[in-house]
């Protein structure tokens, strides 16, 4: 477990980067697993700052070492996904920010908006996608990872197994960007589970078929309030208990992610869940066309074309597969 211990900001002034804030200045012992990157993220900083902090060489961590972790606090990435009701004046209001602005920052020419539309909020950083080569080694079915990311633990999931919460960079992204973009547009959406990714060096892992070369990763279902075991375990929706909008705009956002280079390539999902996200995504006045290109719901099971299959005990979980990094030789398959 990673160990913390929070010191008086008066003693840890000189050294401090400009940008980052002394007043939550924070000791951690490094632990095997830890990153730069997943340290300096938790913190919203990003690794120079960290490096600066500490005047670290350009070598990697040791075990046992001490960093300063700052807090830096920039400006997140803010989305809003418009949902029915929703107009600028309204979305305007709850962020504090000008109509006008809204419609410079989304190249709007009229308020018009349209529900399932995402919406930048002004002043926020176009998120960013780390494409590395030579991560994901081989197939997700036949692979290994090299020197992948870890996914950084987080108040909006809960890592059910935290050994097996590695995978290449660009994957750790794209889920943080889906599950931060669901939190933007729903906040009072619970703490989604997050399974297996891979191991630290990926390869075969029990339980698996694939999950072995990073580029594969189980997430739990939103809950309209968690079930007993959730988010500890998976647990599959009955009737009326799963929140269908979040899931609406989890999807939603790995769909507009599957059209960049390395996005999701196949979601497994069972049937039964697609049609309760689907209605709902009708009801919000989304259109057809759309919902063919991503569910296999209403079209049969086996649907060809879709981004989201059926898949046999996919009742509790997405399972996500992502693609290669551009023009990386190395990895195969998606």
């Amino acid at each position: 477990m990673l160990r913390r211990l929070c010191i008086s900001a008066a003693l840890l002034l000189v050294g401090a980067p400009a940008s980052a804030s002394a007043a939550a200045m924070t000791m951690h012992e490094v632990q095997r697993g830890d990153t730069l990157w997943a340290l300096a993220r938790a913190r919203g900083c990003t690794v120079e700052q960290v490096r600066k902090a500490n005047d670290l060489p350009r070598g990697g961590l040791r075990v046992g070492m001490t960093l300063r972790l700052p807090s830096c606090a920039p400006a997140k990435a803010r989305v809003h996904v418009v949902a029915a009701g929703d107009t600028l004046s309204k979305i305007g209001r709850r962020y504090d920010v000008e109509v006008a602005a809204l419609r410079e920052a989304n190249g709007l020419r009229s308020d018009v908006i349209r529900v399932g539309q995402r919406l930048t909020l002004p002043g926020a950083a176009p998120p960013k996608i780390r494409m590395v080569s030579g991560q994901s080694v081989g197939a997700p079915q036949k692979g290994t990872l090299h020197e992948g990311a870890q996914l950084p633990r987080s108040k909006a999931y809960y890592r059910r197994r935290i050994p097996r919460t590695f995978a290449a960079a660009h994957v750790i992204d794209q889920v943080t960007q889906a599950v931060d973009a669901v939190k933007a547009a729903h906040p009072r959406a619970g703490r989604l589970a997050i399974g297996d990714l891979s191991d630290e060096d990926g390869g075969p892992l029990s339980g698996h078929n694939s999950h072995q070369s990073g580029r594969d990763v189980d997430l739990g279902l939103y809950f309209k309030k968690a079930p007993a075991g959730y988010p500890k375990e998976f647990v599959a929706a009955s009737k009326g208990t799963l929140d269908v909008a979040a899931m609406w705009t989890l999807i939603d956002t790995l769909y507009a992610q599957s059209k960049k280079p390395g996005g999701p390539t196949k979601i497994f999902l069972d049937y039964a869940i697609q049609k309760q996200i689907v209605q709902y995504a009708r009801s919000q006045k989304v259109s057809k066309a759309k919902l063919k290109k991503i569910f296999s719901y209403p079209d049969g099971r086996w649907a060809k074309g879709r981004l989201v299959q059926h898949l046999r005990n996919h009742h509790d979980h997405l399972h996500v597969r992502f693609g290669c990094p551009p023009k990386d030789e190395r990895c195969k398959g998606g």
